[in-house]
C-alpha cells in the first residue's frame, strides 16, 4: 500500500526523521547527566514510546489519564501525569496505581495536597506526588515563596500513603520567544526556579529527590542543567513549524505531516481547495515572525519534498483548506484528486485528531506500517 491508496486526510509519519530527532535530543542531554522523560502528549503512541525506551529514556509523561491507561495497557508503568490533579480524578488515578502503574501526579495548592493525603490514606493507595512550581509562565504552579508551598510539602510528607517526590516546572512561555537567545534566557529562569524551590523544601527538612523541568525549546537551548534530575520534552520527537520558527529544528526535520487530496480547483482565482481543514490541521496559525508566511501549514509533494517556500494553506474551514496557487505552477496545474502533504504549525494539536500514523521513510510513499495511538480524555 502507498500513500496514494489512503483515504484523506491521513496522518503520515517519517520514521527516518523521528529517529533522527530522538537521537539528537538524547545526544544533546547526555553530557549534562540528566534523564530524558519524553512527554507523549504529542505522539500518544506506544510504538513511539518504545523507541524512546530503547534509547534509555526514563519512563514517560502524559497529558491525560486516558493516555496513562493506554500506555499502562501497553506495558509502561513509570508514568508521570504533570497536570494538576483534582479530587474528581483521584479514583481514576487510584485504579491506575492498583493496576500496576507507578503513577506520579502533581499539585499546586495546599487544599488539593490535603485532599489527596486524606484520600490516599482512606483508600490505602500510595501516591507519588510532585509540587508544581511556576517558573514564569503564570499558568499553574506554586511560588516557592508562598508559605502554602512548604505547607503542601509537609502535608504530603506526613501522609501515610503520599510520597513527596520533588518539584516540577514547565517553561511554556519559551514558545513566545523569537530566537534562541530568548529561549536560553527562559531556560535559565526555568532551571533556577526549580532549583530554588527544591532548596526551599530541603531547607525546611523536606525530601526533594527529583527536580523535573522541561519544554522542547528549553531542553534544546538550555546551557546548564545543574541541580536538575530530569527533562521533560515532547514535540521534539516530531518537530513542527512553530519549532522551526524558534530554531529547535529545521523544516527538513519535521517528521509528521497531513496527507490531503485536492477536491476543488479555481485556476482563474489562483486557488485550490483540499480536504484538510481546521480539524485535520488545527487552527493554530504560523508565527508572526515566520518568513515567508506558513499560514495553516506548509505544502509538500506527496513524497515529502518541498514545493516553493511560499506554498502554504492560506485559509481553513472545518473540513476545507484553501491554498493560493499564485506563482506556483505545480499547484496551479494540480488536478482534482491529486495528493499533497502539509507540515503542521503545531504537531501536538494536529496529531491529536487522528487514531493512527501511516509510517514511511524519507521520500518513499510506501506505507511500511500503521501505528495505533490514543486520543481523548
Amino acid at each position: 500500500m502507498t500513500l496514494n491508496d489512503l483515504e484523506t486526510p491521513a496522518l503520515v509519519l517519517d520514521l527516518d526523521r523521528l529517529e533522527a530527532n530522538l537521537d539528537g535530543m538524547v545526544q544533546s542531554l547526555q553530557p549534562h547527566g540528566v534523564a530524558l522523560r519524553p512527554h507523549l502528549k504529542t505522539a500518544k503512541s506506544a510504538t513511539v514510546a518504545r523507541l524512546t525506551r530503547d534509547r534509555g529514556a526514563r519512563g514517560i509523561a502524559v497529558a491525560t489519564l486516558k493516555e496513562a491507561e493506554y500506555f499502562l495497557e501497553n506495558g509502561f508503568t513509570d508514568i508521570q501525569y504533570p497536570v494538576c490533579i483534582v479530587p474528581s480524578k483521584f479514583d481514576r488515578a487510584a485504579r491506575l496505581i492498583r493496576n500496576g502503574a507507578q503513577l506520579e501526579v502533581i499539585v499546586d495548592s495546599l487544599e488539593v495536597a490535603r485532599s489527596l493525603a486524606r484520600y490516599a490514606a482512606d483508600q490505602r493507595v500510595a501516591f507519588r506526588v510532585y509540587l508544581e512550581v511556576d517558573c514564569g509562565e503564570h499558568r499553574t504552579g506554586f511560588s516557592a515563596a508562598d508559605p502554602a508551598f512548604v505547607g503542601a510539602g509537609e502535608t504530603l510528607r506526613d501522609g501515610s500513603h503520599t510520597d513527596l517526590r520533588g518539584v516540577l516546572t514547565h517553561a511554556g512561555h519559551a514558545y513566545s520567544c523569537t530566537d534562541p537567545h530568548g529561549v536560553r534566557a527562559v531556560a535559565d529562569e526555568e532551571r533556577q526556579a526549580a532549583v530554588i524551590a527544591a532548596n526551599v523544601l530541603r531547607t525546611a527538612g523536606l525530601p526533594c529527590p527529583e527536580v523535573s523541568i522541561g519544554s522542547t525549546p528549553t531542553a534544546r537551548f538550555g546551557e546548564s542543567f545543574e541541580g536538575v534530575t530530569e527533562v521533560r520534552a515532547g514535540v521534539f520527537l516530531f518537530g513542527d513549524l512553530f519549532q522551526a520558527g524558534l530554531g529547535t529544528c529545521g523544516h527538513d526535520d519535521i517528521a509528521v505531516s497531513v496527507l490531503a487530496s485536492t477536491i476543488s480547483r479555481h485556476p482563474e482565482e489562483h486557488r485550490l481547495v483540499i480536504d484538510a481543514g481546521g480539524l485535520a490541521l488545527s487552527k493554530d496559525r504560523s508565527r508572526v515572525e515566520s518568513a515567508p508566511d506558513s499560514g495553516y501549514g506548509r505544502i509538500l509533494r506527496i513524497d515529502g519534498t518541498a514545493l516553493a517556500p511560499t506554498a502554504h494553506v492560506a485559509e481553513v474551514h472545518q473540513e476545507h483548506g484553501e491554498i493560493s496557487t499564485r506563482g506556483i505552477p505545480e499547484l496551479q496545474d494540480a488536478p482534482i484528486g491529486s495528493r499533497l502533504r502539509i507540515l503542521p504549525n503545531h504537531a501536538c494539536m494536529t496529531a491529536a485528531m487522528y487514531d493512527r500514523y501511516h509510517v514511511v521513510r524519507g521520500t518513499g510513499t510506501e506505507i511500511l506500517a500503521e501505528w495505533d495511538k490514543t486520543t481523548g480524555w
